[in-house]
């Protein structure tokens, strides 16, 4: 059976003398991975479009963990990112070859992804900051939603402070140190509120440790060029 779907080049390598092995995040199949045979050599269709941040139309089918690319189409012009923008755009690559699924609907995310290389293309905003929003979005879709945390425990006031636990949970803490939070910086990492460079250090803060502690950040090379 022969899929179509929306669909980006996040990551690609080679494969015997002319060929390509793409990974490819598709609108309601999530990753797929996929040989594109011929397609270095001169004469191939693929030359040139089976690129990172280029918005595509795939043609795919076979049996196994990699399917055949039989057709790529072209949608509209590469996304135009340009500058230290295209660190942004690396690591959310990385990011979504790390923890989106293969083969399962990612559709939401998948129009998040698309939205989120707009903003790299033309934001006034710093390349921290997007990626700031794109991690807490991320995790949020993946469960790790601090309003959530917030609506489930209680007991959080105003006045303390608040050590993130793994089972996503805050527990009251004396302890002022890089796990910590106040309510104020919960509450406003929640709410997307950290336009000031001081605000958006804590909420980069707590992306990184539920990053790392999940997901392995460390592995993770773009990482290095987005702080």
């Amino acid at each position: 059976m022969k899929i179509k779907q929306n669909a980006f080049v996040l990551h690609r390598y080679l494969y015997k003398e002319t060929s390509l092995i793409l990974i490819c995040f598709t609108e309601y199949y999530g990753l797929v991975k996929l040989v594109a045979n011929g397609a270095r050599s001169l004469r191939s269709n693929f030359r040139g479009i089976l690129q990172p941040f280029m918005p595509l139309i795939i043609y795919y089918g076979g049996k196994g963990n990699i399917k055949t690319l039989y057709k790529a189409e072209q949608i509209s012009i590469i996304i135009p990112i340009t500058g230290n923008m295209i660190y942004g755009g690396l690591y959310f690559n990385e990011l979504i070859l790390k923890l989106i699924t293969y083969d399962c609907n990612h559709l939401i995310w998948f129009h998040k992804y698309l939205y989120f290389l707009k903003v790299l293309a033309s934001t006034n905003n710093s390349l921290k900051y997007v990626v700031c929003c794109f991690e807490l979005s991320l995790l949020k879709y993946l469960g790790c939603d601090i309003n959530l945390m917030l609506k489930f425990n209680d007991n959080l006031e105003n006045k303390n402070l608040y050590r993130y636990q793994i089972d996503n949970s805050f527990i009251i803490t004396n302890k002022l140190d890089y796990f910590s939070f106040s309510y104020y910086e919960l509450f406003n990492i929640a709410n997307f509120n950290f336009k000031n460079n001081k605000m958006l250090d804590v909420a980069r803060r707590f992306a990184k440790i539920v990053l790392t502690y999940y997901f392995g950040l460390k592995n993770i090379k773009s990482y290095i060029f987005i702080n």
